[in-house]
């Protein structure tokens, strides 16, 4: 099986960057929750994660049934990724856009002027 992966720009009004900015933090929020909780128990079996937090990621972080299930399969196979290549056991956190964005007015001028978003004209 041949995989291709394609670098795509998405062009969003302000409203819909807005929306696109609270459903990224939300599943990055959720991925960390998740991760944190995953670290503790060393648990990687999805259906008894599923089992266990998929409620509590659908309430405290407001995540569609496809963003929830998204999360459990993202955490558990980056937990299974670093087991595989070797590295000790240890808390993976997942983060959000680089701590210099938040200089620009808003991440959506950091992005609309960061190079690697760039197309050529």
């Amino acid at each position: 099986m041949t995989t291709i992966t394609a670098k795509i720009q998405i062009y969003t009004s302000d409203n819909q960057f807005e929306s696109l900015k609270v459903t990224t933090n939300a599943y990055r929020k959720a991925c960390n929750w998740l991760s944190k909780h995953i670290f503790k128990t060393k648990n990687l079996n999805q259906a008894n994660i599923n089992s266990l937090y998929y409620a509590d990621l659908r309430n405290q972080f407001a995540l569609k049934s496809q963003m929830a299930q998204s999360v459990m399969k993202t955490v558990i196979a980056r937990y299974k990724s670093a087991k595989s290549n070797g590295h000790d056991w240890s808390l993976i956190d997942f983060k959000g856009v680089p701590s210099h964005a938040h200089q620009a007015n808003n991440v959506n001028d950091y992005i609309r002027n960061d190079p690697c978003f760039k197309t050529s004209e």
